[in-house]
C-alpha cells in the first residue's frame, strides 16, 4: 500500500491466488479479482475477507472467468468483467454486492483485458490481443463507438491498460511505450 505521494506504506497479505485487476471502494476496501476461486474478493486493508462477491452462491450473478473489476461514483455500483466460453460478459453488482443485471459485450478476451466506467456510466475496453483499440459500452450493454487504430485518425491503439477517472471521465491508456490521454466524445 502507498500513500498519495507515492511513499510505501505497508504490504498486505490476501492470501488470494490469480489476482488479475483490482478497484478500491471509498470504504478503502479492496475489490479484487479472484480467479482461483471464480469471484471478487471485497478485502479489508488489514488483508481479511470482508465479503465474496459472485461466488457459487449467487445464482445468475455467479461469476464463471472474472478478468477484471470496477466502480463507478458516486454510486459505487461493482462492474465485473468475465469471459465463460471465450464471450465477454459485464455482470454488474450494487455496492454491497447484490448482483443487479448482466449483459455481453463484443471485446477480444484476453488475461490482459481492462476496462472501466466513467461520470457518464460508459464503459471503456481496451483489446490488447491485436491492437485493435477502446470500445465504449453504455452500462446496459449497448455499443456506443470505437477510437480508430490508425494514427491518420489522431487516434491510437489500445497496446497497453486502460484506466478511466471516474470523477474527471479522462481515459489513461498506457501504450507500449507512452502514455495517452483522451476523452471520448460521442457523435
Amino acid at each position: 500500500i502507498f500513500d498519495e505521494d507515492l511513499n510505501f506504506k505497508r504490504a498486505i497479505s490476501t492470501g488470494i491466488q490469480n489476482a488479475s485487476s483490482m478497484a478500491v471502494n471509498k470504504d478503502n476496501e479492496l475489490l479484487i479479482v479472484d480467479g482461483a476461486q471464480q469471484r471478487v474478493a471485497v478485502v479489508s486493508q488489514a488483508g481479511k475477507l470482508i465479503r465474496p462477491i459472485g461466488d457459487e452462491s449467487y445464482g445468475k450473478g455467479a461469476l464463471t472467468t472474472p478478468i477484471a473489476v470496477c466502480l463507478d461514483q458516486p454510486e459505487q455500483n461493482i462492474y465485473v468483467l468475465e469471459g465463460p466460453s471465450g464471450k465477454a460478459r459485464v455482470k454488474v453488482y450494487d455496492a454491497s454486492g447484490v448482483f443487479q443485471r448482466a449483459f455481453f459485450v463484443e471485446v477480444k478476451l484476453s488475461p490482459y483485458t481492462t476496462f472501466g466506467v466513467d461520470p457518464s456510466k460508459r464503459l471503456y475496453f481496451s483489446e490488447l490481443e491485436d491492437a485493435s483499440g477502446i470500445k465504449v459500452y453504455d452500462n446496459k450493454g449497448n455499443f456506443i463507438g470505437a477510437s480508430k487504430s490508425s494514427q491518420d485518425e489522431q487516434m491510437y491503439p489500445a497496446q497497453g491498460y486502460i484506466a478511466v477517472s471516474p470523477w474527471s471521465g479522462d481515459i489513461i491508456v498506457n501504450y507500449s511505450s507512452a502514455v495517452g490521454r483522451f476523452r471520448f466524445a460521442a457523435k
